[in-house]
């Protein structure tokens, strides 16, 4: 429309296990109550110059974008360390939720694609010693 494509992006982990990466949290998190679900919280803004003005600026209740999780979700969230492989957390997930243990690799990696293209994670291969 109007002349403008859309470019596709390559797919970054063509060729590569997924379950070898590492997820790493990026933004903090809290409590929803009692349930035991997880909200992460978002800065409002996160580019240079408006995150480096406005952000420090705002009221505390306002200063981030709340994103509540569900059960699922905040399991995984909750595993998610810096240390433990994509595949660990499949493990993990299938062991809180049997029920969903033939998707759950395909379940865990969708999660985790979508916290990464939203900036709430970051995916690094394995550091083998």
């Amino acid at each position: 429309m109007f002349g403008f494509k859309k470019t596709p992006k390559p797919d970054r982990w063509k060729g590569r296990n997924v379950l070898e990466l590492v997820p790493v949290q990026l933004v903090a998190h809290e409590a929803s109550g009692t349930d035991g679900l997880v909200r992460l919280l978002e800065p409002r803004f996160r580019d240079r110059l408006l995150g480096r003005i406005l952000q420090p600026r705002l009221p505390r209740e306002r200063a981030h974008v709340k994103v509540e999780l569900d059960a699922r979700g905040s399991d995984i969230w909750r595993a998610i360390d810096g240390r433990t492989s994509v595949a660990e957390l499949v493990g993990l997930f299938v062991a809180r939720h049997p029920d969903d243990s033939q998707q759950a690799p395909e379940r865990v990696w969708r999660f985790l694609a979508v916290m990464e293209h939203h900036g709430f994670i970051e995916l690094e291969p394995t550091t083998e010693a």
